[in-house]
């Protein structure tokens, strides 16, 4: 991603509080690296046009900065910010991202070719093709294909079962896409079949469960597209389906869930 602008701009990076604090930022060869600790994730930042400044006090002793807050400064009218999230630490110098502009027209394209599949007819449908679009990511980690998130903000994970939400709103226009997000979590499940609350491209969080609604909306996702009919995705996702059913059922005692 490319940030672009005219005038003066502050960024501060809050940290999200997950225990362990080790939020930390440094600059190497005018690249800056921030380690998000909270997030499981880096944030690797390059100037493309105009300065950077980082503003990253730490006390003697700590591994996080009390706050990391970066200045970007125009040069000759403009700023440009590369951003990348990468999933390793290894060679973090090849920022090889296009120019703003060039940024916008690839983002575009994109939006536009998944529309043409969505075929929105309203405003209000174009809004939740823009949405679900938006939210996407490609595989990383313990993504192995793309998946929707619930957003890129707060809640920048996929949860059940709002996994299934996402997947009946584009089982007609991307089938192969909207089944993926139903067996992340039956790919995850533990021994005795209960289901993950979250997952990110590096972390799986088991610390709630949800009722098993998937089925109800499979079966949805039957009626919108054939693809949920064939009998190579009933092979592949009944099993997961029917032993997290019976875990439910069965195991669950007083397990907390969350709706």
């Amino acid at each position: 991603a490319v940030i672009k602008t005219y005038k003066p701009l502050t960024l501060t990076h809050v940290p999200v509080e997950r225990g362990y604090n080790a939020c930390n930022a440094y600059c190497h060869r005018d690249i800056i690296r921030i380690c998000d600790s909270g997030m499981d994730r880096y944030i690797w930042l390059s100037k493309k046009q105009g300065e950077i400044k980082l503003d990253a006090p730490k006390k003697q002793g700590k591994v996080a900065n009390d706050y990391i807050k970066l200045e970007l400064i125009p040069k000759d009218e403009y700023a440009e910010l590369a951003i990348k999230i990468p999933n390793t630490v290894s060679n973090f110098e090849n920022l090889n991202i296009p120019e703003f502009s060039e940024c916008v027209k690839m983002a575009q394209k994109d939006f536009d070719d998944w529309n043409k599949k969505v075929n929105p007819k309203t405003e209000l449908q174009y809004t939740a093709s823009y949405i679900l679009w938006c939210n996407t990511v490609s595989k990383m980690g313990n993504y192995k294909d793309d998946v929707i998130l619930c957003s890129k903000r707060v809640m920048d994970a996929t949860w059940a079962w709002d996994n299934v939400f996402m997947a009946l709103g584009i089982a007609k226009s991307f089938p192969e896409m909207a089944f993926y997000q139903f067996m992340i979590f039956y790919d995850n499940l533990d021994e005795f079949g209960a289901m993950a609350d979250y997952i990110t491209p590096s972390f799986i969080s088991r610390l709630f469960v949800k009722p098993p609604v998937h089925g109800f909306v499979y079966r949805w996702c039957m009626e919108k597209n054939p693809y949920f009919s064939d009998i190579k995705q009933i092979k592949r996702i009944y099993t997961p389906m029917k032993k997290n059913t019976m875990w439910w059922l069965n195991c669950r005692g007083e397990w907390p869930y969350t709706w």
